[in-house]
């Protein structure tokens, strides 16, 4: 992981040279309405001037030269706080002198928010939080609709197995066998079976008792017939 500090600090140096990096500098500032990477001191220690810009030739200005370097209580505009009553003071910061009714250890016109104390709570609180809620309801979602589509699922099967697939049927997420039973369509599927067998066996048995029975009335009305005939014939043999 990149440190924060030195990477912002040498952001700042090519505030001067660089308009592309300026440009962003005061952008992410405004936006966040910070200063500095920590404090809006960091500008102090900052050469942000372009010399183009100084009187080289002013000794006040020679006296803020160190190592060839403009170093002043200055910071750039963007970090000019709006919500201050005061029109902003962001040139000689800390000097109490130079400006009226001013004590910069009271009431400052600057943003005392570090950018990257800003950026780490809109990242870190903002974004990740509402990221992270975002990815537990999608889940939840998900979960949602594995189970019920498992249950929709298990539910026509159990239909299919009863024999008629638009009925209404249970259905369940987990099935656990105890024992030698089936599932619970299958016992459903047996019983339906048994109960058809059943309902045969009993329409077959009523066919063969009115069979028999039919057959017991024929024989009783051909047997009178058959003794009577031999009757008859002795009767005229005897004349």
């Amino acid at each position: 992981m990149i440190p924060f500090v030195p990477v912002f600090f040498s952001a700042l140096k090519k505030y001067k040279s660089d308009l592309y990096m300026k440009s962003e500098i005061d952008s992410l500032q405004t936006k966040y309405q910070c200063c500095g990477s920590e404090y809006y001191t960091d500008w102090f220690a900052v050469s942000w001037v372009d010399e183009t810009y100084l009187n080289m030739e002013s000794q006040n200005v020679k006296s803020k030269l160190t190592g060839g370097e403009y170093l002043n209580d200055d910071v750039p505009f963007s970090c000019c706080n709006i919500n201050t009553p005061r029109p902003c003071i962001h040139h000689h910061v800390h000097d109490n002198d130079r400006h009226y009714n001013y004590d910069y250890r009271t009431l400052v016109t600057l943003y005392k928010t570090g950018c990257r104390d800003a950026l780490m709570d809109f990242y870190g609180d903002t974004v990740l939080t509402n990221s992270g809620i975002a990815t537990l309801i999608t889940c939840g979602l998900q979960l949602f609709l594995v189970v019920g589509v498992r249950y929709l699922q298990t539910s026509i099967n159990t239909a299919v197995d009863t024999g008629d697939p638009e009925a209404t049927s249970l259905g369940y997420f987990l099935y656990i066998p105890s024992g030698d039973k089936e599932k619970p369509g299958k016992d459903v599927k047996i019983k339906t079976k048994k109960k058809k067998k059943d309902k045969t066996s009993d329409e077959e048995e009523a066919v063969n008792e009115v069979g028999l029975s039919s057959e017991f009335e024929e024989a009783d009305e051909t047997t009178p017939l058959r003794k009577g005939k031999p009757e008859m014939e002795l009767e005229e043999s005897d004349f």
